[in-house]
């Protein structure tokens, strides 16, 4: 962590399972009632074989009541999310990190940090995050509540869809952020009446 002598962070790639597919998901939090830090790490989506998956993720929470921070980290090209939530009650610290290159041809895909059990969640605080060339939402709760969220000082710039999945962002503090070039995708009118990607 000296800035005046600074070093490369070590790296974290899809490994090869048995039948010679890739793995799909380079970490998988699974025990109730734990906390983990992860900080100056690589997290690298393109496979050893130099292949951009589609349906890869950094970090899969399948436990209930995690506390994660994760802290001056890099998410590069990683095909289907950073940060999936299975589990319930978890707590997500998110500080200082680099996301990039995620960008897929579908606009669902790509997507930073997402709720997809759609179970209850405890807190999400992301801060100080820079954010480019990525495919689809910053924050998706999808279909449950998280009872307090805060996004302060983050700077977004160029993704296809919208910045959040907002119908269920509720107690959220969302202040001095960037946002630059977002929903570059655009929208039919369809889609607008639908709420699609809000």
């Amino acid at each position: 962590d000296n800035p005046n002598s600074p070093t490369r962070p070590p790296m974290l790639v899809n490994g090869k399972l048995a039948d010679g597919s890739n793995n799909q998901i380079l970490i998988a939090l699974m025990k109730n009632n734990s906390s983990f830090l992860f900080k100056n790490i690589f997290f690298q989506g393109v496979t050893t074989d130099k292949r951009e998956e589609d349906d890869n993720n950094a970090i899969s929470l399948g436990g209930d009541s995690i506390r994660l921070t994760v802290d001056k980290c890099v998410f590069n090209g990683l095909g289907q999310n950073c940060m999936v939530m299975w589990g319930k009650g978890n707590k997500l610290f998110i500080k200082n990190n680099n996301f990039r290159n995620l960008v897929r041809a579908h606009p669902f895909k790509g997507q930073l940090i997402v709720n997809s059990g759609a179970m209850y969640q405890d807190t999400l605080v992301m801060t100080n995050n820079t954010s480019f060339n990525n495919n689809s939402y910053f924050w998706g709760p999808l279909a449950s509540v998280i009872k307090y969220e805060r996004v302060e000082h983050n700077t977004l710039f160029s993704s296809v869809v919208n910045v959040f999945y907002s119908p269920w962002m509720l107690n959220s503090e969302v202040k001095s952020n960037l946002f630059y070039g977002m929903l570059a995708y655009g929208q039919k009118q369809t889609e607008v009446d639908g709420g699609w990607y809000d």
